[in-house]
């Protein structure tokens, strides 16, 4: 342990692929544990951190294969990762229950289930704002009604490399907040079947929701919505530059396809 009664483990070489492999992250019970590692991090099964835990991560990179668990798990506990991830799993690549997930950039993909599933807690991607993000999946946020909770996500889209292909859905007075500039994307569509675990119309709604939307500084700089749902787009906040595209009913060049999108506030 360090001064602070963290628990250290530090990593300075790898194997011949120069990784360090490691077969899960379980952390319980108002633990804290700091992981450095100077080589890529690989951890085979996943990373879980429950019962007011914390777990950093500071590596060259960090990859989470995981199977049919989480690749990151936290439950009113927080998970912080300083370096480049490449995520995936076939249930929710990302759950939070009440906890605290925050990472930098890197690919976050589902394979099975949905790339976030937020439950009265608060994710953060590309916390810095300043690396190419890649999400494949579809993005929940729900509110922990027992301990009057909002989800809340924080999704940074601030490069050209940067693209998020899925749908949002999003229960009443949850905060989804998106950046989206310098022709970074959102393909409003699912390339798998989303997992909502048990989010019905009452807590959600038909509209997709967004709390705030920040576009680009300048036209130059703006980023891209494709728009592919039926449902409106609502964004209370907005500002900055963002280009919205529709496509067209090939019969007919005046009639696009998908709903409205109306902005409340800019």
């Amino acid at each position: 342990k360090d001064d602070d009664g963290n628990v250290k483990y530090e990593f300075n070489t790898g194997d011949e692929n120069g990784n360090v492999n490691i077969e899960s992250v379980e952390i319980k019970q108002r633990t804290s544990v700091i992981i450095n590692s100077k080589v890529n991090l690989v951890v085979n099964e996943s990373i879980s951190a429950v019962g007011k835990s914390k777990v950093e991560i500071n590596a060259s990179n960090l990859t989470v294969a995981s199977g049919n668990n989480s690749a990151i798990q936290a439950n009113n506990s927080a998970v912080t990762v300083n370096s480049a991830v490449n995520l995936s799993a076939n249930t929710n690549t990302i759950a939070v229950a009440g906890g605290k997930v925050e990472l930098q950039g890197g690919i976050i993909y589902a394979e099975g289930g949905n790339a976030i599933y937020n439950a009265g807690g608060t994710v953060t991607i590309n916390a810095n704002a300043d690396q190419d993000v890649s999400v494949q999946g579809n993005i929940i946020v729900s509110n922990d009604t027992t301990d009057n909770k909002k989800g809340q996500v924080n999704l940074n889209l601030t490069t050209e490399g940067s693209k998020w292909e899925g749908r949002l859905q999003a229960a009443k007075n949850s905060l989804f907040n998106l950046t989206l500039q310098k022709g970074a994307q959102w393909i409003e569509t699912a390339p798998v079947e989303a997992v909502t675990f048990g989010l019905t119309r009452e807590e959600t709604s038909s509209d997709i929701y967004v709390k705030s939307l920040v576009g680009g500084e300048k036209s130059t700089e703006a980023g891209n919505i494709f728009r592919n749902s039926k449902d409106n787009l609502v964004i209370a906040d907005y500002r900055g530059w963002t280009n919205i595209y529709y496509e067209h009913e090939e019969k007919d060049a005046t009639k696009m396809i998908g709903g409205d999108t109306n902005i409340k506030t800019a």
